[in-house]
């Protein structure tokens, strides 16, 4: 059933989301806009850069893909990942640059380094004039003249006074050009101009027409021509129009960097033939530039094994840069953690206590095709959550494959998991191997990837489904950790006769046997379906968990996270519960089964093996049970019959022909007891039949497998029995299973081993079993007459007789070969 074709179409509504909450911060692909933000109509908006002068200019940041941050001069940035900077100017008019000076390409540094820490400076088109003795002061000159109070010093020049000017000397002696003047600009600027206003008074002498400007970093700046930026000729001009007063240096384009400008006067008017220097006011423009500082915060990884932490524990000192792996062993987050990253590795459990938080990007639970991941969320967790759920590679009807899965995770819609998961869901077209059983029509449906069929529809917590990898690997479910319990409806619809594949909800194990307790009332408990059925991967087979195996100390009786299982409704359906209290840590595979053995308990775990395949029977000694149908302890096969290659048991008592998987007997029955097996094989195919484990059987307990076909009992306690069948194998009348705890006995009636039952629909008598002579069958009403008498066919073991005549009621049936006999009750 679970392996056959897994392609099929399905057809469900579709509703478009919502558009996000106007506002939000988006990024609108423009690295010239800032402040993007969404619209009412869901459109990404940014800012028309404004900045028109040095001091509108802002520096902005965005790291990875979260929202950008105006104005900033400092920030911090984790170890790997990405920042891109930005500013409110055409992206034309501004680099990026480096501690070192080095462009950087595109403004985005990825994948950041510690050693990228540092001061960037966002180097813009844009001058910063700096004038006056709060941004410049004077460093050097070649004379001054002191003797006036409004002129001659060179502090004079940088005073932001018109009315006031440096002069060189002229009182004492009369200096000849070159004359000069030095600014201190304070800091290392890029120097891109320079002004120069005359003076303005009835007194032109001293106004310099010819220039040459020089910058360095060091002071006495020095006339070498590698400093030298720009050099000129301002003109013979003494007019006081505000156009002559003020000069520019043509610097051509240059750009110098340096603290100390030198302005040399090479010639200046005079109308007296000597030689003077003066300067109303000097200015130095600079390239605008702002800084920000990066600060690279280390990425630290700490590791949880088995109640260690290396290199130490994380709580109050990791940052949201830092890693937490959680390699094995339980954890239980009892305090805040906010980290980058926290993976739980396979086996590995992580529980948050009440009043606890875990921040974290992202939270992984990892798993494998051997063992599960397990979370537990009783606090609060923040960021996104994954769950990698190893799913079985697609498969065949014949050969296996495919998986029962369910959602570990609530809130997921099935268009972007299968985006997801796209080069792993297997597909065929837009259809991918994802379905739910269909209870109504008996018949799994894919799920259609298009957005009029299943795109939008959400996967429902606790419902199963039937998944398939292309190969075998981890289907990704990203989603929400269910808070609360989850329920359910199972139905018993007949086309399905009842069945409904159902799962566990939460990214935790679920202890068995708490959800047994609550649920099993839900379960059809007549022919014995009290029981949960999961599919082991192999085509036909089955794993079959109840009351018994809880008691069985082979089976860890824990339902994986996101387990698909099936389960068979009782009359007019029922709502299965899933809780919190269910919850439980494990490591175990899925239905790969450990629990303290009953001190009045044993199992019989039967097998049977050909080349190819192998399935398997249980046979319980519980004490408390009983040899006819004990609900929750006795379990049908799955779909009520076993599967073509298999290997099963029927009831020792009240045998109504239905085939177990889980039998469960009277303790005291393994002094004697004989057990109806049946078996379904092809003929010509070597088969083995053996016994697993004797560990949970008293002393001197002995289990005989005998073949009535070929008259011989086997000790399995010591040996397989290996077997070829001439024809096909079909049921039960052949073998069956003798507990003893003596050697077995050769006095025994052939015929109590007989299995004779009624069934309803159609009126039939079965008597299986070996005959060893010729048998008659007679049955009788309750007044002791005949009402019906058969001859059986002693060479087949399979005996069935129309009995559509006889009314219903309660009948003697007498089985009888002129050496021995059997009587028993029967309801017709």
């Amino acid at each position: 059933m679970i392996a056959q074709n897994v392609f099929s179409n399905n057809t469900e509504t579709y509703s478009s989301p919502q558009c996000p909450q106007e506002g939000q911060t988006c990024d609108d692909g423009d690295a010239n806009t800032i402040n993007d933000v969404l619209d009412a109509n869901c459109n990404c908006v940014g800012v028309v850069p404004i900045a028109q002068t040095c001091d509108d200019v802002q520096i902005a940041y965005q790291i990875n893909d979260g929202a950008r941050v105006n104005n900033a001069t400092t920030v911090t940035v984790g170890e790997g990942e990405n920042i891109t900077l930005f500013s409110n100017l055409d992206l034309s008019n501004y680099t990026i640059k480096n501690s070192q000076g080095i462009t950087v390409d595109n403004n985005v540094i990825s994948n950041i380094s510690i050693a990228q820490a540092g001061v960037y400076t966002l180097e813009t088109t844009l001058g910063k004039t700096l004038k006056g003795q709060g941004e410049l002061s004077i460093s050097g000159y070649s004379s001054q003249e002191i003797q006036n109070a409004d002129e001659g010093a060179a502090v004079y020049a940088i005073d932001d006074n018109n009315g006031t000017r440096w002069h060189t000397q002229y009182s004492q002696e009369n200096l000849s050009t070159p004359h000069y003047i030095e600014l201190d600009l304070g800091a290392v600027f890029n120097v891109s101009g320079f002004q120069y206003r005359r003076r303005t008074d009835q007194y032109p002498n001293g106004i310099i027409e010819k220039y040459q400007i020089y910058v360095s970093n060091t002071t006495p700046v020095t006339t070498s021509p590698e400093n030298l930026i720009a050099s000129g000729d301002w003109g013979q001009s003494t007019s006081s129009a505000p156009g002559d007063v003020e000069r520019v240096a043509d610097f051509n384009g240059s750009i110098k960097s340096g603290r100390y400008v030198r302005l040399v006067a090479t010639e200046t008017y005079s109308d007296t033939g000597a030689s003077y220097a003066t300067a109303a006011e000097l200015r130095v423009v600079i390239q605008c530039t702002k800084t920000i500082q990066i600060d690279v915060d280390p990425k630290e990884t700490y590791t949880y094994t088995d109640d260690t932490w290396s290199p130490e524990s994380p709580i109050d000192i990791a940052t949201s840069n830092d890693t937490v792996t959680i390699a094995s062993g339980d954890l239980v987050l009892a305090d805040n953690l906010s980290i980058d990253n926290l993976t739980v590795a396979p086996g590995a459990s992580l529980t948050i206590a009440s009043g606890a938080t875990l921040s974290a990007k992202t939270t992984t639970l990892q798993s494998n095709s051997m063992t599960y991941s397990s979370l537990i969320l009783n606090g609060n967790i923040e960021g996104t959550v994954k769950y990698e759920r190893y799913t079985n590679a697609i498969g065949t009807s014949t050969g296996g494959g495919n998986d029962l899965i369910s959602a570990p995770l609530a809130n997921i819609e099935f268009g972007p998991f299968a985006t997801e998961n796209e080069s792993i869901l297997a597909p065929s077209g837009d259809i991918r191997a994802f379905a739910p059983y269909n209870t109504a029509e008996a018949a799994y449906q894919n799920y259609d990837v298009r957005a009029t069929a299943n795109e939008a529809t959400v996967l429902t917590s606790g419902e199963g489904y039937r998944a398939a990898t292309i190969d075998g690997s981890n289907l990704i479910f990203t989603g929400d950790v269910p808070t609360g319990e989850v329920t359910i409806a199972i139905t018993d619809a007949a086309a399905g006769f009842a069945w409904n594949l159902i799962g566990n909800p939460y990214p935790s194990y679920l202890d068995f046997e708490s959800f047994f307790e609550v649920n099993k009332s839900a379960l059809r408990s007549d022919g014995a379906f009290q029981a949960i059925y999961g599919y082991t991967g192999n085509s036909g087979e089955w794993t079959t968990w109840n009351s018994a195996t809880i008691l069985d100390n082979n089976i860890n009786s824990s339902i994986t996270p996101g387990q698909g299982f099936f389960v068979k409704s009782k009359v007019g359906g029922a709502n299965v519960s899933f809780t919190l209290a269910m919850r439980t840590t494990g490591s175990s595979d899925d239905f790969i089964l450990g629990r303290a053995s009953n001190s009045n308990f044993a199992s019989t775990k039967l097998y049977l093996n050909s080349e190819a395949k192998e399935r398997s029977t249980q046979i319980y000694f519980i004490e408390g049970t009983t040899r006819g149908l004990d609900a929750g302890y006795d379990a049908g096969s799955f779909m009520d019959s076993a599967a073509e290659f298999s290997i099963f048991s029927n009831l020792v008592e009240d045998n109504t022909g239905l085939d177990l998987s889980i039998q469960s007997l009277p303790y005291e029955d393994l002094t004697g007891v004989i057990v109806p097996l049946g078996v379904n094989a092809p003929a010509a195919v070597e088969l083995t039949i053996g016994i697993s484990d004797m560990s949970s059987y008293p002393e001197n307990t002995t289990i005989y497998l005998e073949d009535r076909l070929e008259n011989t009992f086997t000790l399995l306690n010591e040996t397989e029995y290996v077997f070829t069948p001439t024809l096909n194998l079909n049921g039960t009348g052949r073998f069956y299973l003798h507990y003893s705890n003596t050697t077995l006995g050769v006095g025994q009636n052939d015929l109590d081993i007989l299995q004779i039952y009624a069934e309803s629909n159609p009126k039939r008598l079965h008597v299986n079993g070996q005959l060893k002579a010729s048998t008659k069958v007679n049955l009788y009403d309750t007044q002791g007459r005949l009402v019906l008498s058969s001859v059986l066919n002693d060479r087949d073991v399979q005996n069935t007789i129309d009995i559509s005549m006889i009314g219903t009621g309660v009948y003697i049936v007498k089985v009888f070969n002129g050496m021995q006999s059997k009587t028993q009750k029967l309801i017709i």
